[in-house]
C-alpha cells in the first residue's frame, strides 16, 4: 500500500511485478483504468494531464495478449501506470486536481496494482 502517489509511482514496478508473473497485470490493468476514468473528466482543463494518461494506457490494454506478457509490455504498463501517478502527485502538488481526486486515484492504485 502506498500512503501518496509519488510513493505509488515508484513502488509501480516492484507492485505489478508478481501480478505480471502470475499473468494477472492485464485484468487488473482494466480495472485500474475503469476505476481511474471515472475520476477525471476531459471537459475539465485541469483533469487532462492526469486522464491523458489513460488513453495510451487503455490502447495498450486493449492489445495485450492473455497470459504472462512479454516484457515490453509489462515495461509500458508499469511506465504508464509510473507517468499517470506522477502526474496525479504534480496537479494534486499545485492544487490543480482536488483531494479527493488525488484520494480516489491513490485508492485505485492500491486496490488495483498496490497491494
Amino acid at each position: 500500500m502506498a500512503a501518496t502517489l509519488t510513493e505509488a509511482a515508484h513502488l509501480t514496478y516492484v507492485r505489478a511485478r508478481p501480478r505480471w508473473a502470475a499473468a494477472t497485470l492485464k485484468a487488473s490493468l482494466a480495472l485500474f483504468i475503469t476505476d481511474v476514468s471515472v475520476i477525471f473528466s476531459d471537459t475539465i482543463a485541469n483533469d487532462r494531464p492526469v486522464g491523458n494518461w489513460l488513453i495510451p494506457l487503455y490502447a495498450l490494454s486493449s492489445n495485450l495478449p492473455a497470459g504472462v506478457l512479454p516484457v515490453a509490455d509489462f515495461n509500458a504498463v508499469v511506465d504508464g501506470i509510473y507517468r499517470l501517478c506522477m502526474a496525479g502527485a504534480a496537479q494534486l502538488s499545485a492544487t490543480l486536481i482536488t483531494a479527493p481526486q488525488g484520494a480516489a486515484l491513490l485508492a485505485a492504485w492500491n486496490a488495483r496494482i498496490g497491494p
